[in-house]
């Protein structure tokens, strides 16, 4: 009966830590897609109409009648015209035939910033890869 006591202590002290550790990884998770869906919201209620929405981490809204792009990060939200846009590629990590770790790179035309990195979904990297050539070479 004493065993069968520790073992159940040592389960919940387990299973404590456990739900501890994933509350301590994901709220500045939250935190940060909540700046960024806040900062999305500012720029809806602005002069900058989102023709077209990037989700993902950063956030990438276009306004197609200005031609102005919005890198939208949970700190600041950074504009450019497409211009600036140099080029863009879609980044991977390849494990068993899948695509993980997806990612779209901008290059852009500012010493400052050269390069944003917008953390997506396989399936949106890749549909957003044939959307941007056509947002953005139009």
């Amino acid at each position: 009966m004493g065993d069968t006591i520790v073992v159940i202590g040592i389960g919940i002290l387990f299973f404590a830590g456990f739900v501890l550790f994933i509350y301590l990884v994901q709220t500045p998770i939250r935190r940060r897609q909540n700046k960024i869906k806040s900062r999305e919201e500012e720029l809806r209620n602005s002069d900058f109409k989102i023709d077209y929405l990037l989700p993902g981490t950063p956030r990438v809204a276009f306004d197609d009648t200005e031609k102005k792009i919005a890198f939208i990060f949970s700190d600041d939200t950074v504009f450019y015209n497409y211009s600036d846009i140099k080029g863009w590629s879609h980044l991977w990590r390849d494990k068993n035939a899948k695509k993980l770790d997806n990612r779209i790179s901008f290059q852009l035309n500012d010493k400052d910033r050269p390069l944003v990195v917008v953390n997506a979904y396989a399936v949106n990297a890749e549909h957003w890869m044939a959307k941007l050539d056509a947002i953005l070479n139009e």
